[in-house]
């Protein structure tokens, strides 16, 4: 185990958190992490709009009927607006981890926080890093292209 101040907040034994690639990274690919000692996670939205709430109600019920540990759901932020019924599963479903990317957080940052999730939003430029302090992110995730993270 690595004590982290990350390993900490999430109550995960690595710093180690897998990424939310929508349709790509499911419910296995997150139990597995997760059951590994590092926070596994799985996508909700994407651009396509081909995700709906039964198929993420699926993943959180396989991902706890595989582990009691930490897990997350992450979101394309842009799109939450186009499918806010996924961001109502999540929420209802009581999801640890809630994680946002490539857009300003600050719309959902505090339903997230209220439902008791921790928030992580990931951030390609300082001013994406301003906003998503002032919604009250609990941790930044920051992400360049030098390692092929795309960046929005």
């Amino acid at each position: 185990m690595l004590k982290t101040r990350i390993t900490e907040r999430l109550g995960i034994q690595y710093p180690v958190i897998s990424a939310p690639m929508a349709r790509m990274s499911g419910g296995r690919l997150a139990a597995a992490v997760s059951s590994a000692g590092g926070l596994g996670t799985f996508g909700c939205a994407n651009a396509a709009n081909t995700i709906g709430p039964d198929y993420i109600r699926q993943q959180i019920d396989h991902i706890r009927s595989q582990t009691d540990k930490p897990f997350g759901a992450g979101f394309l932020t842009q799109h939450i607006a186009n499918s806010p019924q996924n961001f109502e599963a999540v929420l209802e479903q009581e999801v640890p981890v809630i994680l946002f990317s490539f857009a300003d957080p600050r719309p959902w940052l505090s339903r997230a926080k209220e439902s008791g999730a921790v928030t992580v939003c990931q951030v390609q430029t300082v001013e994406a890093a301003r906003l998503a302090v002032a919604g009250g992110a609990d941790i930044l995730a920051a992400q360049g292209n030098d390692a092929g993270g795309h960046t929005g």
